[in-house]
């Protein structure tokens, strides 16, 4: 009996994590931190529509040396699209985000935030965001180490900058930026998991 209640509760994990295709064309294999220190940067990816709503969007953030991003704000878009370029977007939803997560490569944390935007009528979409650099020593994007020829990047204090700016491999940067769509919620995975356990103890 113990064993069947805790098979119940990871399914009900697994089912509640399911909601949603989720969108990631990084390897989550850690390469650098990029940035313009002293000034801003635009940095987004491009995404080919699988799943019409958009739940969420997260970025892994990167480093600032002389301190933490943490408490800072920077802004972010959706702009739905029809194809892998940056030349032809139309603004889905976008807004201000104070940073709650840094340094990704050393926490692995990515800062999550709720979006539902519909999706439908695009065949791509990007999700972009930007930050200003006040200390000198902040590169806020962080990359991973595959080439999926979808990321884009522009030196420039705001989303819609994106639109003139250019593949970062053309910036001698070849990578893929962490920014991800439909991320599942850790914190409801964990809790269906506590109270599985807490379960098995009361039965023992």
């Amino acid at each position: 009996m113990k064993n069947m209640t805790l098979a119940g509760a990871a399914v009900l994990c697994l089912a509640g994590a399911a909601v949603a295709d989720v969108y990631q064309i990084d390897n989550d294999e850690a390469l650098t931190n990029i940035g313009v220190p002293g000034g801003p940067i635009t940095w987004g990816n491009a995404f080919e529509t699988t799943d019409t709503m958009l739940e969420n969007i997260a970025f892994g953030l990167g480093i600032n040396q002389g301190g933490t991003m943490v408490g800072s704000e920077m802004a972010w878009e959706v702009f739905g699209s029809q194809q892998n370029n940056p030349s032809f977007l139309t603004s889905l939803g976008g807004g201000l985000h104070t940073i709650e997560n840094d340094q990704y490569w050393e926490n692995g944390n990515l800062d999550v935030i709720d979006v539902n935007i519909d999706l439908s009528g695009y065949s791509w979409f990007f999700i972009v965001g930007s930050y200003n650099d006040t200390t000198g020593t902040t590169f806020a994007a962080a990359q991973a180490s595959n080439v999926t020829l979808q990321s884009w990047a522009a030196v420039a204090p705001n989303p819609i900058d994106i639109a003139g700016g250019a593949l970062i491999d053309d910036f001698g940067l070849p990578g893929t930026w962490v920014i991800r769509g439909n991320v599942p919620a850790p914190g409801a995975i964990c809790l269906l998991g506590l109270a599985g356990l807490a379960g098995r103890r009361r039965r023992g």
